[in-house]
């Protein structure tokens, strides 16, 4: 009982830091690690039957993770291909292809969420949505529609609040 009040003290504390700055991305994935060692369970309840579906098991045993090219090859990609729309957002952007933190893929929950981080920018491209607090907010909101993930669902709550109480401008273009 104690744990899960001092777990869901420092979720919240963390969401609270987060919320009145959503630039600083490091804060997410701090968010995430504290969601997933207290109340991992709970709250990645809705990811349980991608977690004990066959397809994804092998997957999972397997440790399948998508291998990018480097920015160099993809930079020699034809013009309007996947490949060299993604290098242009990457480069415009400033963004490194091993931005994100590595997760320990042992784990299925941790597994399913590092495959979503290093598929983070390529929905970016693939849906269309920049790398603003707005496209930001919409691609959560299509990964929440999607996957019904309590992270982005968490992301688009902060970035809401921040938005509405500090920057409601940011929306009228977008």
């Amino acid at each position: 009982m104690i744990k899960r009040i001092v777990g869901e003290t420092r979720i919240w504390l963390k969401f609270v830091q987060f919320a009145r700055n959503p630039y600083d991305t490091p804060k997410v994935f701090e968010l995430v690690d504290l969601m997933v060692h207290y109340r991992g369970d709970d709250y990645f309840r809705t990811m349980r039957e991608t977690v004990y579906s066959p397809d994804f098991l092998g997957q999972f045993e397997a440790k399948l993770l998508p291998k990018f090219p480097t920015m160099d090859e993809l930079s020699r990609k034809a013009d309007g291909t996947l490949g060299r729309v993604f290098h242009d957002h990457m480069v415009r952007n400033g963004l490194d292809l091993n931005f994100f933190p590595m997760l320990d893929t042992n784990d299925p929950i941790k597994y399913i969420i590092y495959r979503a981080y290093l598929s983070h920018d390529v929905a970016h491209v693939m849906l269309d949505f920049d790398t603003s607090l707005p496209g930001e907010l919409g691609l959560q909101a299509y990964t929440v529609a999607q996957t019904a993930s309590p992270i982005s669902f968490m992301i688009m709550a902060a970035g809401m609040l921040f938005t509405a109480t500090k920057e409601p401008w940011t929306l009228i273009h977008a």
